[in-house]
């Protein structure tokens, strides 16, 4: 735009939007905060009760996968030291299957513990 364009532009067409003067006006914006604050209160408690659902849930799966596989290991062992049916595996196989499982058992346990149960609740604020 040159210096001749910006001297032809009229500025008294041009216009602020009104200021909220009106009481009415101020209601509304104030009913308006009001409103998407009980909203997000809402949404807020809404994830709250869906998180703790989740933890319920999947608290439930992992005991049972644990006790599971517990069991598993444990019947393996107990065949194996009393030749159950011929059952027969090396001794470094057992050793490991007692160990990793030790392992895992404890290392899922502390992972699904501290999920469940957190060390604050400034978790949940956000």
């Amino acid at each position: 735009m040159t210096q001749a364009d910006s001297q032809q532009l009229d500025l008294n067409s041009v216009s602020a939007p009104p200021l909220i003067g009106d009481q009415a006006d101020v209601s509304l914006a104030q009913d308006e905060v009001r409103y998407f604050a009980r909203e997000r209160e809402s949404i807020i408690l809404k994830g709250l009760a869906d998180d703790q659902e989740a933890r319920n849930k999947w608290g439930e799966r992992v005991f049972w996968l644990l006790a599971g596989w517990l069991i598993a290991d444990f019947l393996c062992v107990c065949f194996q030291g009393f030749g159950y049916k011929g059952f027969h595996v090396s001794d470094p196989i057992i050793i490991t299957l007692v160990s990793t499982t030790t392992v895992n058992v404890i290392g899922l346990g502390y992972i699904v513990a501290n999920y469940l149960f957190p060390k604050s609740t400034a978790n949940m604020e956000k």
